[in-house]
């Protein structure tokens, strides 16, 4: 039986447990991360920021406006704020490094009745989606500048 409770409430579980240095497995929901992650079906294993372990390419929980978001870390402004975006949206997301709360250290994909953990070749996505994402807007570009 699922039950549900308020995201408020599960998310401040969530660093809470994370606060204690322990780790944190939770059921994806959205498709921003798609295809690397799937709605309801992947899960996530997070485990506690620390400083000076999270680099451009990893998938990071953060606040953002007052929810919880799990997206990749494009970049790290001089100024000191992050970046962030969905490996499926062209939205950006800015955060300090206080607002990160947690990092993905392991993903896992529902094969049949349990989950498998998900290959080292699934996280070759990382650089096939920013291949992915650059050749469509260089089209979309061109295609522009073509008139068509």
């Amino acid at each position: 039986m699922n039950k549900h409770i308020p995201n408020s409430v599960f998310f401040a579980w969530v660093e809470a447990e994370l606060a204690e240095g322990k780790d944190v497995r939770l059921r994806v929901k959205g498709n921003s991360m798609y295809p690397i992650l799937r709605d309801g079906k992947d899960e996530v294993l997070l485990s506690p920021y620390r400083e000076g372990v999270c680099r451009p390419g990893d998938v990071c929980l953060f606040r953002y406006r007052g929810q919880h978001v799990l997206h990749r870390l494009k970049g790290i402004g001089k100024d000191g704020v992050w970046t962030f975006r969905g490996d499926n949206t062209v939205t950006v997301e800015t955060c300090l490094p206080e607002d990160v709360v947690g990092r993905a250290v392991c993903f896992f994909r529902r094969r049949g009745k349990g989950y498998v953990k998900l290959s080292p070749r699934a996280r070759s996505w990382r650089i096939l989606t920013v291949c992915r994402r650059t050749l469509r807007y260089g089209l979309h570009g061109l295609r522009r500048l073509l008139g068509r």
